[in-house]
């Protein structure tokens, strides 16, 4: 089965030298084997991201618990390279990490995919304003998911924006009808 498969592996084709000899093709060479431990090296990578966005889930967690209350969002802001959402983030797949082993997730968007699955969601500061006017930029150049209380805001934003529009409308609709009788 072997030298069948190898026969028509190396079977006459264009572009194939067929005076080359057969092994030099099989052989493994320096740039396959630099690509394979490259390729290797990404898919521990991206194993690797769970892991430490659970790590980060569980600094980040310490550090809130040790500062009053009001002070964590204006320490990750003043300290952090990372937003609000994406510290979010991290302390929810903290908090979930015994679930996220049991499902065996090997990837940071499959782990967030599970849990916001199961409508799990903690906002670091639920109580505070959602600037809506930031989320709404934000989310019309990522289409990022939102959170329910970011999602509740937007409504509320666009809908008074709607309404304002909509007395422009009726005031220059009558400015008009006004200008047609005169």
């Amino acid at each position: 089965m072997k030298d069948k498969k190898r026969s028509s592996i190396f079977a006459a084709r264009t572009g194939l030298d067929t005076n080359q000899p057969k092994e030099s093709l099989i052989a493994k060479d320096d740039t396959a084997e630099k690509i394979n431990r490259l390729q290797e090296s990404i898919e521990t990578s991206a194993k690797n991201m769970v892991k430490t966005a659970i790590i980060i889930g569980d600094l980040l967690n310490a550090k809130k618990s040790e500062l009053k209350h009001g002070d964590f969002l204006p320490w990750i802001e003043s300290n952090l390279t990372i937003s609000r959402f994406t510290a979010s983030r991290y302390m929810k797949l903290y908090e979930n990490r015994d679930r996220l082993n049991v499902a065996r997730v090997q990837h940071l968007r499959e782990a967030l995919a599970l849990l916001s699955e199961s409508k799990i969601e903690k906002e670091i500061n639920p109580d505070k304003t959602v600037n809506a006017a930031i989320v709404y930029r934000e989310w019309k150049t990522t289409k990022r998911r939102l959170t329910n209380s970011e999602r509740q805001s937007l409504q509320d934003l666009i809908e008074k924006k709607l309404g304002l529009e909509k007395r422009k409308i009726t005031n220059l609709q009558r400015d008009l009808s006004e200008l047609k009788k005169n």
